[in-house]
C-alpha cells in the first residue's frame, strides 16, 4: 500500500480500489502535546468536493476518498496543492502531467507482471537461452569425462545419472522458454503514451491523453520505475481512431427520415 509523502507532511494512500488524500496534518510537540491543522484550504477542499460528479471522490474520517481509477488525477491534484512528492514509496509517478484522463490503477502485483513482460521479456529470453546453453555444455562435458571413465575401466552410474538429469533440466527450461514465448504471443500489445500520440497524430502527450480521454480509451497499465510511463492497448486505440469522425463531419446536425 504504497504512501506518497510531501514536505508539509501531506500524504496520499494508494490502495488497490482507493484512493485517500489525507486532510489533516498533526504535529507532535516536545512537551507531549499533538497539534492539528488543514492540509488544504477551504476553498481548496471545497473545489475538490466540488469535482464528485467527474471523480466520485467522498469526504471520510478526516480524508478525501477517489475510485482507484483516478490515481493519476488525484496525484495531479496532490502536486497543485503541495508541490512533488519527497517520498513516493516506490510507486512510479509519470514524469508528466496527465490531469485530464484517468486512468487505471493496477495492484502492485499486477504493475510488476506487467513491466516483467512487457520490458524485460528479451532479456528473460537471452537468460532462459544461456541456461539451456550452459546446461548443454555441461552435460557434453560429462559425456566426455564418462566416455574417459569407459576407456578406463567403464562408466560410472553416477556420471550417467548426471548426464541424464542435465538433460531433462535444460529440456525443461526449453519447455518455460516456449511457454514464455506462447504467452507472449496471447498478450495485447501495449503503446506508451509517447508511441500513442506518434500514432494518432497529437502534438504532444498531453494532447493524446485528452484525446484518449475523450475517446474513452483508458490505460491498462504501467511502466514499473520511477519515470515509467502509463501503457495502452494498441488495439483499443487503433479502433477508437478509426471510429472518429471524419474531418469536417457534423455530428450536431438533424438526420433526414
Amino acid at each position: 500500500m504504497p504512501t506518497i509523502t510531501y514536505a508539509n507532511g501531506a500524504r496520499v494512500i494508494i490502495r488497490p480500489k482507493q484512493i485517500m488524500l489525507k486532510t489533516m496534518l498533526y504535529t507532535d510537540h516536545a512537551d507531549g502535546t499533538t497539534t492539528a491543522r488543514w492540509s488544504m484550504t477551504e476553498q481548496q477542499f471545497n473545489d475538490i468536493i466540488g469535482r464528485q460528479p467527474e471523480l466520485g471522490c467522498k469526504y471520510r474520517a478526516e480524508q478525501i476518498v477517489f475510485p482507484a481509477e483516478h490515481v493519476d488525477t488525484v496525484l495531479a491534484i496532490a502536486a497543485e496543492l503541495w508541490g512533488q512528492p519527497t517520498d513516493t514509496d516506490g510507486y512510479a509517478i509519470p514524469a508528466d502531467d496527465n490531469v485530464d484522463t484517468p486512468e487505471v490503477a493496477e495492484d502492485a502485483v499486477a504493475q510488476q507482471m506487467a513491466h516483467l513482460i512487457v520490458d524485460e521479456y528479451d532479456t528473460i529470453d537471452q537468460a532462459l537461452t544461456d541456461r539451456i546453453r550452459s546446461l548443454r555444455h555441461e552435460r557434453e562435458q560429462e559425456v566426455k569425462d564418462g566416455y574417459r571413465a569407459t576407456t578406463e575401466g567403464g562408466r560410472t552410474e553416477s556420471s550417467a545419472r548426471r548426464i541424464t538429469a542435465l538433460e531433462e533440466e535444460a529440456q525443461e527450461v526449453e519447455q518455460l522458454q516456449n511457454r514464455l514465448a506462447d504467452l507472449m504471443g496471447t498478450l495485447p500489445e501495449l503503446w506508451t503514451i509517447e508511441r500513442v500520440a506518434t500514432y494518432i497524430g497529437a502534438s504532444s502527450t498531453g494532447s493524446a491523453r485528452r484525446t484518449l480521454s475523450r475517446w474513452e480509451v483508458a490505460a491498462v497499465s504501467r511502466q514499473a520505475g520511477r519515470g515509467g510511463q502509463s501503457l495502452y492497448n494498441a488495439a483499443q486505440v487503433r479502433e477508437a481512431k478509426n471510429a472518429r469522425p471524419g474531418r469536417g463531419k457534423r455530428n450536431d446536425l438533424p438526420v433526414r427520415a
